[in-house]
């Protein structure tokens, strides 16, 4: 059996096995998705929310995203974050802290902006993808008939703003039934359940489509705030309290959002 590297990485607490292939392909391509379903399981594998593929570039590096279903994704900001980290700290630490990240969905580039210790950092990614908000839609999705809306960061989201607490909301039960909706077939989508605090604040839990519920969701943070302003168009800056923490997330003529990243292990993997 041949060994794979990899470095255990999360961005408040949305968590990545990250394999560094710049110098050459660790898993062939055929199995990316059997590594990733294989390596994301918690009981069995090293355990994750995805698997990270970082590759080589003329400049700056690539990435692809593989979630723990094993399905490919467009775009992931909190590994994005979670890969600038990794190559400052650990897998090229020469590297100036600012690196352009090129995923499927369009380059990130990405910044060390405070560094915290040996294994952590506020590290900020912006984008010119600029996020469209595509309407507010009706949907009977796990029994329940929801108003969301539609916004499009990358990647597909359907936010959903609640008057009670998000803690108290099955996002598990109405997160699963959305992302298998015949509406979002066949590629799904990720589903945010958000209460607006006040004023530019947000709390938000996420189904991630191919991971089920995470801790915190980047690209979620982003549509959250998106879909806000369509009720207060005037504010730019947003926070979004999640419960692996806060990301902030400012909307003008780029996209930018910054909150800490960490190294958790490294290890090899046989799987």
């Amino acid at each position: 059996m041949v060994g794979v590297d990899f470095l255990k990485v999360h961005g408040l607490g949305n968590d990545f096995i990250l394999i560094d292939e710049r110098a050459g392909e660790q898993v062939d391509e055929a199995e990316k998705s059997d590594f990733a379903l294989r390596c994301c399981d918690r009981h069995t594998g090293v355990g994750a929310d995805g698997v990270l593929f970082v590759g080589p570039r003329d400049k700056g590096v690539s990435l692809r995203i593989f979630n723990a279903d094993g399905s490919e994704a467009e775009m992931c900001i909190n590994g994005i974050r979670c890969v600038s980290l990794a190559l400052h700290l650990r897998l090229d630490p020469g590297r100036p802290d600012k690196i352009d990240i090129a995923t499927p969905a369009g380059i990130v580039r990405t910044k060390i902006i405070e560094p915290r210790n040996e294994l952590e950092a506020t590290v900020e990614a912006v984008t010119d993808i600029r996020p469209r908000y595509e309407g507010r839609r009706r949907i009977t999705a796990g029994g329940r008939a929801l108003v969301y809306h539609l916004v499009n960061v990358g990647n597909p989201h359907a936010v959903t703003f609640v008057n009670r607490n998000v803690s108290s909301i099955d996002v598990e039960g109405i997160g699963h039934a959305l992302e298998h909706h015949d509406d979002f077939k066949p590629g799904g989508i990720n589903a945010e359940f958000v209460n607006r605090i006040s004023s530019g604040n947000l709390r938000m839990r996420v189904h991630e489509r191919g991971a089920c519920e995470t801790l915190a969701c980047g690209s979620g943070a982003i549509a959250a705030a998106v879909a806000a302003r369509q009720m207060e168009p005037s504010q730019a800056e947003w926070r979004v309290q999640m419960p692996g923490g806060s990301l902030e997330v400012v909307l003008r003529r780029q996209t930018v959002i910054r909150g800490p990243a960490a190294l958790s292990f490294e290890g090899r993997t046989y799987l």
